[in-house]
């Protein structure tokens, strides 16, 4: 029953409604294989007049050129900053700005390796390496969030970016008061200038070590190592 159900429903799509009576399965394949001939004159990209190789070379022949300037394929999609400064660009990626862009709207522009976040005139705010993760991934630009955490120092020990400390440098800073945290971040500050941030948590380490207590103090024995 199903070989017939199929069979008459090959029927239908080659022949449409009209569909002629067949005797017998022979009747019915030459009927068919004439069927494909007359389908064969009437697209030549059929006939076997050209290899596959000489149509594709006509092909590129009939593309246009490229153009002259060089353009990255972006797509731009529109979002809101939640109330602590994330903004989601789907349910697995999402990125942290600056507390000043809470519940403010923004672009996301996408290309094949970074993600740009513009303000609504189209001026840039920060840049992040694209992420092809498939589990949950919070992007934070913790250089640029330096300045925000030290008008509130003691919120650094509540960030993920505490985490990063050693654990010698996590201890000094849970028992430091706010204007040792202040001068420990505004040398962090200073210090990602020119060196990596990993790099710079390792050397407030050793500041730590040596009970630093300046800014400057720190900073000044990045360059006697």
């Amino acid at each position: 029953m199903k070989l017939k159900q199929h069979f008459i429903i090959h029927k239908l799509k080659i022949f449409g409604k009209n569909t002629p009576e067949f005797n017998s399965l022979d009747e019915y394949n030459k009927t068919l294989f004439k069927k494909c001939e007359e389908t064969f004159d009437r697209n030549p990209l059929h006939k076997p007049l050209k290899t596959v190789r000489e149509l594709f070379i006509l092909d590129i022949a009939a593309l246009l050129p490229l153009p002259v300037k060089q353009f990255n394929v972006i797509s731009w999609k529109k979002r809101k900053v939640d109330h602590v400064g994330q903004v989601f660009l789907d349910r697995k990626h999402s990125y942290f700005l600056s507390p000043e862009y809470c519940n403010r709207m923004v672009y996301i522009v996408l290309s094949s390796d970074i993600v740009e976040l513009l303000n609504l005139d189209h001026t840039p705010i920060i840049t992040f390496p694209r992420d092809y993760c498939t589990a949950y991934q919070g992007n934070i630009d913790w250089i640029n969030l330096i300045p925000q955490i030290i008008r509130r120092p003691h919120s650094l020990k509540n960030l993920p970016l505490f985490t990063l400390f050693p654990d010698f440098l996590q201890e000094f800073i849970k028992t430091a008061d706010s204007a040792l945290i202040k001068e420990y971040l505004y040398a962090l500050k200073e210090l990602v200038k020119t060196i990596s941030l990993d790099d710079s948590i390792n050397l407030l380490a050793k500041a730590s070590k040596l009970d630093l207590k300046s800014a400057n103090d720190i900073v000044a024995i990045k360059d006697q190592l």
